[in-house]
């Protein structure tokens, strides 16, 4: 309840309070957490945020690739990370840090290993590449991979980004920037 209130506080958008009615928070933000440090896509833990529409793809001279268009269902999720006050977000972060760190460890991470995990998903996140919506893509198990092993290689998680268009990704990584430059400057203050 304490994480609902305080989350609520920083944003009302609709996509977070959404997030907020599920259940479990600290442990879902552990590991969208963990997965992003690790370079996983968090998607399949964070489903009430999953975009309705499917992703979608044009074929132009011969070539299948994303379909500018289907950038759009990331909007409100992208918009919903941007809406967040990084201030107070790092200083929420502060102060559920204990009980954060509780779920951490109950996942089998060890102590005190939580920060460094958190750099890494932001880290993660702010040097996600932007990827051309022309990019083939190629059939692969289970669906679609990029053509060009440059892209094809990224991290999941970065790949996944890439899906949201350019605009929503740059809304999400200057997002991930101010949230790593309030933690840095909380960490600087005595």
């Amino acid at each position: 309840p304490l994480l609902r209130e305080l989350v609520a506080a920083l944003t009302s958008h609709p996509s977070v309070l959404a997030w907020l009615a599920t259940d479990d928070l600290m442990a879902s933000l552990a590991t969208t957490i963990d997965r992003l440090a690790q370079g996983r896509s968090p998607a399949r833990d964070l489903a009430v945020l999953r975009p309705r529409d499917g992703f979608t793809t044009v074929r132009r001279n011969g070539v299948t690739s994303a379909d500018p268009a289907s950038y759009a269902r990331y909007t409100p999720f992208a918009q919903a990370v941007a809406s967040i006050d990084a201030t107070r977000a790092a200083e929420l972060y502060e102060r559920i840090q204990p009980r954060l760190d509780e779920a951490w460890r109950a996942q089998g991470h060890p102590q005190g290993g939580l920060d460094d995990a958190v750099r890494r998903a932001l880290a993660t996140v702010t040097t996600s590449p932007d990827i051309p919506a022309d990019a083939a893509l190629v059939p692969a198990a289970g669906g679609l991979k990029y053509a060009d092993p440059t892209y094809e290689q990224l991290p999941e998680a970065q790949k996944q980004l890439a899906r949201m268009g350019p605009v929503n990704l740059q809304l999400v990584r200057d997002a991930a920037r101010r949230l790593g430059a309030a933690l840095d400057a909380r960490r600087r203050t005595p």
